[in-house]
């Protein structure tokens, strides 16, 4: 998903879990949460998923690192960790 959208993944230091929380959520294998155990009505429902995910990872998870904001709107309030 990573090349898809041409990111690079970041990687907290060794011994130190807590950096890369808020982007959990999106480092999980896509199967995960996308596409395990459904059925699409055609290829481009299908290629369509990743978008909606991204979309709502950004917009509608609250994320307790970023005071249960997402990340949208901790961008919007002009917030820094």
């Amino acid at each position: 998903m990573l090349e898809v959208f041409g990111t690079a993944r970041s990687l907290s230091k060794k011994g130190c879990p807590s950096g890369d929380a808020v982007d959990e959520p999106a480092n999980k294998p896509p199967e995960a949460e996308l596409v395990w155990g459904e059925e699409f009505a055609s290829l481009r429902e299908l290629q369509a998923r990743p978008s909606e995910y991204v979309w709502r990872h950004d917009n509608d998870r609250l994320h307790s690192k970023l005071n249960y904001m997402s990340p949208v709107e901790f961008r919007l309030a002009g917030l820094s960790l």
